[in-house]
């Protein structure tokens, strides 16, 4: 997986980077977690801090387009992004199960 951040905007109204990158692979078009370690690794972005929004890849062909947006701590992430999204993006965390008495 070879990964360009092609620009990067600062958005201060919002509180984030807007980042668009373009990815090469082989196979399958990765998801969205491959992409958000591979992307914070290369921005040196918190992947916490990191929402991938689009990955667009046309028929056919072994690249893609990346829209993400890089927040400055997770109160406003939470704040500007749709909680299905943030969610998503959080990864599985184990279930901390409380007894019954």
């Amino acid at each position: 997986m070879d990964l360009t951040i092609k620009n990067q905007k600062e958005n201060p109204l919002l509180s984030r980077k807007e980042i668009v990158a373009k990815i090469n692979f082989e196979g399958n078009t990765p998801n969205r977690k491959d992409v958000q370690v591979e992307l914070a690794k290369k921005a040196k972005i918190d992947e916490k801090l990191l929402i991938i929004k689009k990955i667009d890849t046309l028929f056919g062909e072994t690249s893609a387009n990346i829209t993400a947006y890089a927040y400055e701590n997770e109160e406003v992430m939470k704040r500007n992004e749709r909680k299905n999204l943030v969610e998503k993006h959080k990864g599985h965390e184990p279930k901390v199960e409380e007894e019954a008495q």
